[in-house]
């Protein structure tokens, strides 16, 4: 009884103050409007990030520095000042890093080895960034490949001192010629430019991650992973 008192009572209220009922639902409306809005925004950017964060190769890659081993190479021993940390486990070498490509199911996995060091070219000496990695690096990246190409299985497989340079470098050293085919001397060894590096197309796209890091990445020389485990 009461409540089809209180029904009756309310319908008329509503039909004698259309104007407010009518302001009252527009407000109700905005209301839940601004809600559904801001939580479709807030959805569509995490979206955004996380599919540009994975073209990144933040999530689909496996990253495994090779060993420096324990010889008296002054290259090696010049790695090991960069990267000394006391562990109790050893560091993976080449061998651990190819059995474990073999066995992880992934679908990119690569290896890394990096150091600085000393470039002759045009009889002038500059440090520059040396990485021996392999094509799958180059695939989890957005980096575009700017001329010529990457390494192949047979100068993976054989150590060739063949490298892939980024445009940032090939302007500074190359400005005024095409780098592909050129010799450049790194360290105690000579090694042919076969690729060279483009913009990142994840900055095209105006998300700006990292530009510090892509920089240093398109300065550096890049040499196959087995080269890089022997020097």
């Amino acid at each position: 009884m009461h409540f089809s008192e209180s029904f009756n009572s309310s319908i008329q209220n509503i039909f004698s103050h259309k104007l407010r009922t009518v302001l009252t639902l527009f407000g109700i409306g905005i209301g839940v409007f601004s809600l559904v809005t801001m939580f479709s925004l807030m959805f569509g950017f995490k979206k955004i990030i996380l599919d540009n964060m994975s073209k990144m190769g933040w999530n689909n890659s496996v990253i495994i520095r090779a060993s420096s081993g324990d010889d008296n190479n002054s290259s090696r021993r010049h790695r090991r000042r960069f990267y000394y940390i006391d562990r109790e486990a050893k560091p993976l070498t080449y061998a651990d890093y190819e059995m474990l490509r073999k066995e992880i199911k992934s679908k990119h996995i690569y290896g890394m080895t990096e150091n600085w060091q000393k470039m002759i070219l045009n009889n002038k000496e500059d440090w520059v960034f040396l990485r021996g990695t392999n094509p799958d690096f180059f695939k989890s990246k957005t980096y575009i490949l700017k001329s010529g190409r990457l390494f192949n299985r047979f100068e993976e497989t054989n150590a060739e001192k063949v490298c892939v340079v980024g445009y940032i470098f090939a302007e500074k050293y190359f400005s005024d010629t095409d780098p592909l085919g050129k010799i450049i001397t790194i360290g105690v060894n000579r090694y042919r430019i076969v690729g060279v590096l483009g913009e990142d197309e994840l900055n095209k796209s105006g998300m700006d991650f990292n530009e510090w890091e892509r920089r240093r990445e398109l300065r550096a020389v890049y040499i196959p992973l087995s080269t890089g485990a022997l020097y």
